[in-house]
């Protein structure tokens, strides 16, 4: 899912890994937490590994104070392979990346693909929750 999301983003480099499965993160809850149930997860692990200088081999320092700079890996876990769910969650990442010119369209658009995932069979558990109430 990371992949997809820095391809649909316009990845900016590793720096920005980090930010990105966050809001993937983010996306992927506030559709659950609107009622939709998602076939799949959503998850990342987080590591810190050190700059190296591809050219030298040596551990990047901070001259500022003298601390090797480490950066954020980030490793995907996630099993989420429905494609409607991956766009909506695609499309709430670019909303909020860097504050984009096209803020208020893609935010649109994500509650737009939300409304019609919250209306359709298979990502809600409503008819569970019916069959509750009858049983």
């Amino acid at each position: 899912m990371l992949k997809e999301a820095m391809r649909a983003i316009g990845y900016a480099g590793v720096m920005d890994q980090g930010e990105i499965a966050r809001l993937c993160k983010a996306g992927a809850m506030d559709m659950e937490t609107r009622g939709v149930v998602l076939p799949g997860v959503v998850d990342f692990t987080y590591t810190e590994e050190a700059v190296v200088n591809p050219d030298t081999g040596e551990t990047e320092i901070d001259w500022s104070t003298g601390e090797p700079l480490y950066r954020e890996k980030v490793t995907d876990n996630s099993d989420l392979e429905d494609e409607l769910c991956m766009r909506a969650i695609i499309t709430y990442a670019k909303a909020y990346f860097h504050n984009p010119p096209n803020h208020e369209q893609l935010v649109a658009a994500y509650e737009k693909q939300l409304g019609q995932l919250m209306y359709t069979s298979g990502y809600t558990d409503y008819a569970e929750d019916d069959e509750e109430a009858e049983g």
